[in-house]
């Protein structure tokens, strides 16, 4: 009876080793699948073969995104430096042209310099910027042929949120508050309604940048563009360059901090 026993057990194996792909050696060479005692057997381990782990293995990551993100290091502080367009000066020239269609005096403006600006930040965080800004332009004006000049100046300090972050491109917004000056000789020019749209000294703005814009070209270097209201500054384009400073850069920090 032992051996009829044997001898049928040995067969169901036998059809489970051709589904797994297992020879018959394998099985009764595996002593695991047998007690000394052959009245008391163990249930058989059905192994799994390298080519159904591989299956299975494709099949898992087929419902997963495995591949792996670029991502750009962290840099904590970055320079700007850019060229701008000011409403001022369109308020000027405005304001110029209205007042010769009323007054025997000749009020012009000869031209007016792009408004330069630098601009400095510290990264707190992925998300979070704080910075300032420093600008400066001219502008040549004339009153009755004698020149009266304008000097301006402006400086800001900026809270900096980025909304968007990837690989190339960056979408950020900022506050700007500071105190603009301007410096001119306005005050001589016989008109009250000069001197009252041009008065000299210093002005208290509070403006907002609704589009900051960061194109990437580099790991440092980024291409930039930003559009603002109730700024001196109205939309400006430049160049940014960013770099770390007294932080040690470490893989845990760049994954963090990254985009």
């Amino acid at each position: 009876m032992k051996l009829i026993y044997y001898s049928s057990y040995l067969i169901v194996l036998s059809l489970i080793s051709s589904l797994n792909g297992m020879s018959q050696t394998e099985l009764t060479s595996d002593l695991s699948l047998w007690s000394e005692n052959t009245n008391q057997t163990k249930n058989p381990q059905i192994k799994m073969t390298n080519s159904e782990n591989a299956r299975n293995a494709m099949m898992m990551a087929a419902d997963f995104d495995l591949g792996i993100v670029p991502r750009r290091p962290f840099y904590n502080h970055s320079f700007k430096f850019s060229t701008g367009y000011s409403l001022n000066t369109l308020r000027l020239d405005n304001s110029m042209r209205d007042y010769n269609d009323t007054s025997e005096h000749a009020f012009s403006v000869i031209g007016h310099s792009p408004l330069f600006s630098l601009s400095y930040s510290h990264a707190i965080d992925s998300t979070f910027t704080l910075g300032y800004t420093f600008a400066y332009a001219n502008s040549e004006i004339y009153f009755d042929n004698k020149p009266y000049g304008s000097q301006f100046f402006y400086f800001s300090f900026n809270p900096q949120l980025h909304i968007i972050r990837n690989y190339h491109f960056e979408y950020y917004i900022k506050l700007k508050v500071g105190f603009e000056y301007d410096q001119n000789n306005l005050c001589e020019v016989p008109s009250q309604r000069i001197q009252n749209q041009y008065p000299t000294g210093f002005h208290m703005f509070t403006g907002f940048t609704f589009a900051g814009i960061n194109y990437l070209i580099s790991d440092n270097l980024a291409l930039n563009a930003e559009f603002s209201i109730w700024s001196p500054e109205t939309a400006n384009v430049g160049l940014s360059y960013r770099f770390s400073k007294k932080c040690k850069k470490t893989t845990e920090a760049d994954f963090y901090f990254s985009f």
